[in-house]
């Protein structure tokens, strides 16, 4: 039970992370537009 608990958890977080990642990745572009604007 516990493994599977574990499992469960680890998918959860990479999930978490990657949409985490995702938004910096956001973040990132758009600063880059704005720079190449001015």
């Amino acid at each position: 039970m516990l493994f599977y608990e574990s499992v469960r958890f680890q998918k959860r977080s990479s999930a978490f992370r990657m949409k985490r990642e995702i938004l910096l990745l956001k973040d990132f572009v758009t600063e880059t537009v704005k720079k190449s604007q001015i």
